[in-house]
């Protein structure tokens, strides 16, 4: 059986702190997720490699638990495009001590942490055609240059994942 510590979505709690939180418009992270080994995304019938950047938008050192990230890999879940039925992607495990280990992020900095999209994944939805979506977050908290209050985020991005064979036209509807 395959691991699935490392799947499509990303997310990142830290866990119990005295610290208040402030929610933000988001203003601060901006999150991308490819397919380095094909632009497009189109499923050939094997695993998918897929990449997944943070990226600093603002012009504030941001602190994030990278390695906590990068350890529990993300979490997220796919939706098919035709019946619109979804799956939860489950995240790994991780030492919970590194959500409270930060990267100092400066202005323009990006972090990459790279994960597999498992061919049993893509094939869940036993369709004619693959036509999925794969739904990405961030979510959780992270400090904001001196702020001593630590900041929730959330921010998601979808891609879009089709089956070599599918009609072009298919995918742009």
């Amino acid at each position: 059986m395959r691991n699935y510590r490392q799947l499509i979505a990303l997310t990142f709690i830290l866990y119990s702190t005295s610290l208040p939180a402030i929610a933000m418009e988001n203003k601060y992270l901006s999150v991308l997720l490819q397919c380095p080994d094909q632009p497009d995304c189109v499923f050939d019938g094997n695993d998918m490699a897929i990449k997944v950047t943070i990226k600093n938008i603002s012009s504030s050192v941001i602190k994030i638990p990278f390695s906590y990230i990068r350890r529990i890999g993300p979490v997220g879940k796919l939706i098919d495009n035709t019946t619109q039925r979804e799956i939860s992607l489950q995240s790994g495990m991780a030492d919970h001590s590194l959500a409270n280990t930060f990267t100092d992020m400066m202005p323009g900095d990006s972090l990459e942490t790279n994960s597999i999209l498992y061919i049993e994944q893509i094939l869940f939805f036993k369709q004619k055609h693959v036509d999925i979506t794969a739904k990405v977050g961030l979510k959780g908290k992270i400090w904001i240059d001196q702020n001593p209050k630590f900041t929730i985020f959330e921010e998601y991005t979808t891609m879009q994942i089709v089956g070599k064979n599918n009609n072009s036209s298919d995918r742009n509807k």
